[in-house]
Order: C-alpha cells, then sequence, then structure tokens
C-alpha cells in the first residue's frame, strides 16, 4: 500500500486455520487500520517479502554494524 505521507508500519498475523484470513494491521497517527480482504493483504505480504529478501543475513548485518560503529568519531 503506497504511502504518499511517509513511512508506513504494519503486522501481518496469519492463523493455522484455514477458515481464518490473513490480518493486516496498519498503523496510523490515530488508529490502527485492520484489513483482511486479499486485496488489501497482498501488498503488504509482497512489500515484506521484498524487504526481507534485500535484508543482509543477520551475520552480515552484524558485521556492517561493527564496522559502522568502529568509523564514528571519537571512536
Amino acid at each position: 500500500m503506497p504511502s504518499t505521507s511517509g513511512p508506513t508500519r504494519f503486522s501481518s498475523y496469519t492463523y493455522p486455520d484455514p477458515g481464518n484470513p490473513a490480518v493486516v494491521a496498519i498503523d496510523t497517527v490515530t488508529a490502527d487500520l485492520i484489513h483482511t480482504e486479499p486485496a488489501d493483504v497482498t501488498p503488504c505480504h509482497q512489500l515484506y517479502t521484498r524487504l526481507r529478501d534485500a535484508a543482509l543475513p543477520p551475520a552480515d548485518n552484524l558485521d556492517l554494524l561493527t564496522t559502522a560503529a568502529t568509523e564514528l568519531p571519537g571512536q
């Protein structure tokens, strides 16, 4: 779900019972928006997948942060 007003944070919930739909809760300034319709949930799942795929593996992430911390002024 593209946001033109800034970052959007969401949580996704799935349940083992196939009769229960996937749920996405989108945090906004004034309320949480709850979506259960596939047309609303699917873009959030796709965004999560793209972010997960672009992320570094945990060990590489730790190495990056450690290196960056040693390069801070005063270190």
